[in-house]
């Protein structure tokens, strides 16, 4: 789906992420981990929060910050898909 403005329909994870995604990464990943958290807000606080074992103990904003966002987008998939996380 595409978004008119995903600024404005996701303001908390686009706050807490900044510029680090281009667009298209942010209407991907933004709807889906808002599905999954419940709201923006939480998915805002999982990403800048929640360690994630696979990320050596990073948080999946700090792993972005590294340049590890192919990483990072492989993991996001792999659950989408069924995967465990």
């Amino acid at each position: 789906m595409k978004y008119k403005n995903i600024s404005f329909t996701f303001p908390a994870l686009d706050k807490c992420s900044g510029d680090l995604f281009n667009k298209e990464e942010k209407e991907y990943f933004y709807p889906l981990i808002t599905s999954w958290a419940g709201s923006d807000s939480k998915a805002a606080i999982w990403l800048k929060n929640e360690k994630i074992a696979a990320f050596d103990g990073k948080t999946c904003l700090e792993f972005c910050r590294n340049n590890r966002m192919d990483v990072f987008f492989y993991y996001i998939r792999h659950i989408e898909y069924g995967g465990f996380a």
